[in-house]
Order: structure tokens, then sequence, then C-alpha cells
């Protein structure tokens, strides 16, 4: 209570420094998006009220709810974690307001998607293509044309579900060149995990947004081995590009410090095992390839592998099916930990192929 009795329990006490108004917008999002899936949307502010500076946070609602922790950070947010605002306070949602919430959900979206549906039943399948946002592309079920990055920002307001149609006007106008999408064609788009950017590596397919790889090996992924010099030489970036690059991201993390480390050395990923790995580099040196029979045999031939020295005389494409065949092994047997290995094998099979250039 005041000293005229008034209630002080919600009074304005402003911000003591100016640490707030300094905070880059960047690092936040930065940081939400490596906690929460999808990340919410934020816009931060100071305000001076009655003489008094605060800082505010506005979070916009999400039209994809829930928003889900994807992993555990400090003693407060599990992984699995869906937090609800309650009056007064946030906490772990409960059953009943999860259930009304994807039941919301359910319901916008058939409401979002009936005149679509009412359009393509008019038009007909011979007429009509499917324009899917995140991927970049549009397909009618026998082909597909890929739409330019820039070009989806141009059209950004079908996100938003403006179908209204002007008579006579087109719903939709392309300007630019599209592109055909072959059906092995990566398109980095769409959700790209540390499994999914290792099977691309091994693959050696047609990249269609490498340095969306790169971007995700500073600051998205989670493993500490990620092979950048096929997606850089793809990208046709140098090496000083590449660190630009990283080096242009927002946040300071362990993983983008250790990237940057990777990016200024030739052979990082190099390393030397004792034991059976040792016999088999000297094998893989000498042109012979050895099969992995089991996930521990998978994970010593990974660390022969990384041990490998200049113009070693296996091609990339028998080293690659190697590694493949490896992971196969690994997977089957649910060894999480020597993926770890196999990482680390492809960043030096990476090096020795796809050296990053000044």
């Amino acid at each position: 209570m005041g000293d005229a009795g008034e209630d002080l329990s919600h009074a304005v006490v402003g911000m003591g420094t100016d640490e707030f108004s300094n905070v880059d917008p960047a690092v936040v999002t930065g940081k939400l998006k490596s906690i929460l899936d999808p990340t919410p949307r934020i816009e931060m502010a100071s305000v001076e009220i009655g003489g008094i500076r605060i800082g505010v946070i506005h979070v916009e609602q999400h039209p994809s709810r829930p928003i889900i922790a994807q992993k555990t950070e400090g003693d407060k947010i599990k992984e699995g974690d869906i937090f609800y605002r309650y009056p007064g306070q946030s906490a772990r949602i409960k059953y009943s307001d999860l259930r009304a919430m994807l039941d919301q959900r359910d319901r916008q979206a058939r409401l979002d998607v009936m005149p679509m549906v009412e359009r393509l039943l008019a038009l007909g399948p011979q007429r009509a293509l499917v324009a899917d946002l995140e991927e970049g592309v549009l397909a009618n079920g026998q082909g597909r044309i890929a739409i330019d990055s820039e070009l989806l920002k141009n059209i950004s307001f079908i996100r938003e579900g403006n179908f209204d149609e002007v008579a006579g006007a087109p719903t939709l106008k392309l300007i630019g060149e599209v592109v055909p999408v072959d059906q092995n064609d990566i398109r980095s788009r769409g959700v790209l995990t540390d499994d999914v950017f290792l099977r691309n590596f091994l693959s050696g397919q047609t990249i269609s947004q490498p340095t969306e790889y790169i971007r995700y090996a500073a600051v998205g992924g989670r493993a500490a081995w990620l092979p950048i010099g096929y997606f850089a030489q793809k990208a046709g970036l140098s090496r000083r590009a590449v660190r630009e690059l990283v080096a242009g991201l927002p946040g300071d993390t362990a993983q983008k410090k250790v990237l940057l480390t990777r990016i200024d050395k030739a052979d990082g990923a190099k390393k030397n095992y004792a034991g059976s790995p040792k016999t088999i580099v000297e094998k893989l040196m000498a042109g012979q390839i050895i099969e992995p029979t089991d996930a521990k045999s998978a994970g010593s031939i990974a660390q022969a592998i990384c041990g490998l020295r200049e113009k070693v005389p296996l091609l990339l494409a028998d080293l690659l099916g190697l590694l493949g065949r490896c992971l196969a092994a690994i997977d089957a047997e649910g060894r999480t930990p020597a993926l770890s290995s196999v990482r680390r094998a492809a960043c030096r099979i990476d090096e020795l192929f796809f050296p990053l250039t000044d």
C-alpha cells in the first residue's frame, strides 16, 4: 500500500538500466528458434509511462499453434512443454485447453481450405496447380515447377488466406523465370535436421538452396560435425564468403564458434584413431574398400575415414557409398553414439573433395 493507501501491487517500476533497449531482437529470435517450434513472432520496444521507461515484448498468436519446446532449457523449460497463458500466469497447458486449441485449429484449417477446394473443383485437375510456399513448388501430381525464393516474397499474401478474386483478374501472376524441378531435387525450404543434412550430403544430389545448409550448420543444427564445403561449392562461395556468412548470423553460440574455427582449417575433421581404425585407414589409403558387417565395424570404418590423408586413391562416390552403408548398419542396431563418427567422417570427405578456397 502507498502513503495514501492506494494499491501499488501493479505499480510500474521501470527499468534501471538500458540493457533491454540495447538487446538485438535478432538475438532473441535466434534463441527462441533454438528452443521453440514453431518459432513465435515477437516485437520489442521500450516506452515511457509517467516518466518511467519500461520494456515491452509483444508475442503474436502463431497460426500453427501449439508452440512446443523442442529441447530442455534450464530448470523451467523441458522438452515437449507447451506453455499456455492463464489469468496472471503462464503455465504448462492443461489437457482440456490443448484439446480446445487443436479443435479450433482444425476448424480454421477447414474454413481456410474450402475456397481453394471449391476453386480446384471448378477448374478441374487438368487446369490447376497447387502452390506449396514452404517447398517453393507448383505441382499437380504429374509434374512440378520451382518458384524462386524472391518471387515467393511477392506472393506471400497467399499465406494470409487472401483468395478474393476481382472479375477478370488472375488470382496469381508469376513474373520471371520458372525452372523445372527434378524429382531428386533437394529443397532446403522444408524441414532440415541433422539427419537430413547428413543424408543429403551422402546422396550427392542437386541442392537448390545450398546456403541454407551452411546457415543451419552454424545456428540451427545440434551436431558438432556437419559438412559445409560441398554446399559452399554449390553456392559458389569462397572461404572468405562462407566466413562472412556465418559470422553475420545472429547469436554467439558455441556451435557457431566451432564452425568458424573449422572454416579456417583445411583438415579440422582429420583425426588419427588407434586400434582397428588405424589398420583400416591404411587399407583405404591403399585403395581397398572394407565393408561394414555390423554397427561396431561400421563405427571403426567411420573413424578410419577421419584419418584419411591427402591424395586418397578412392573415388568420392566410393567413399560416400561406404559411409552410407556404415550409417545404415549403425541405424539398424540403434547405435546412436556412433553417429558422431559418421558425421565427422563426412566432414573429412568434405575437406578432401570439396575444400574451401580463398
